[in-house]
């Protein structure tokens, strides 16, 4: 780009989208009422778009603590085995 320019992407401007240029963070407006904009400087960009809803970001934190916890309780709680190796023994009373 030869000068600084307003970018319109023709996705629906959904509360999610994120944007970056060369790993850093770009922030998106809405523009013609619908879309996604963005305010770029003058030079070579490199823009990736990645949609990520908040219901989405929410719900991998809870599956992920979930399975934290059940991961931790099952090596805390499962039932100690302990296996005899003399099973053929067999215990008399003693005669006096």
């Amino acid at each position: 780009m030869t000068s600084a320019a307003w970018i319109i992407v023709s996705e629906n401007a959904w509360r999610g989208w994120r944007a970056r240029d060369r790993g850093n963070a770009v922030p998106i407006r809405v523009g013609n009422h619908a879309f996604l904009a963005m305010h770029l400087n003058a030079g070579d960009h490199r823009v990736t778009l990645a949609y990520w809803p908040p219901a989405f970001v929410i719900g991998r934190a809870i599956t992920l603590a979930s399975i934290t916890v059940l991961l931790i309780a099952f090596a805390l709680l499962r039932p100690m085995v302990v296996e005899d190796e003399d099973d053929d023994v067999v215990l008399e009373p003693v005669s006096a």
